[in-house]
């Protein structure tokens, strides 16, 4: 069976989340970074990919400030119910999810 790179889905959905602004890209991003040492993610990987995807498609790479900047929190609240809850069940708060997205950029070493 041929799938992705774990770090590549990672690189892809952190990408995807700063410029579509989707709450299950918030959801795989959090999801993942939790697991990560549970699925052997590694950072510096993780990074790597996420700069030539954004290298690829001339965009900058995404920061926690970036994303704060572009009201993605307003999007996400609004967004979060509608799109999420009748995929997963016992649906967390969104902004849960939005708290612990300043961690993922520390993880990767990305500062504004």
């Amino acid at each position: 069976m041929n799938t992705y790179p774990i770090e590549e889905v990672f690189a892809e959905k952190l990408r995807a989340l700063s410029e579509r602004c989707r709450p299950l890209d918030l959801y795989d991003v959090i999801m993942l970074f939790q697991k990560r040492d549970l699925f052997n993610l590694s950072a510096t990987m993780c990074l790597d990919v996420l700069s030539e995807k954004c290298h690829y498609k001339s965009i900058d790479i995404p920061t926690f400030t970036s994303m704060e900047n572009h009201s993605q929190k307003r999007i996400l609240d609004s967004q979060w119910l509608n799109m999420l809850q009748h995929q997963i069940s016992d649906l967390p708060s969104w902004d849960i999810f939005w708290k612990e997205l300043p961690h993922v950029f520390q993880w990767l070493k990305i500062h504004d």
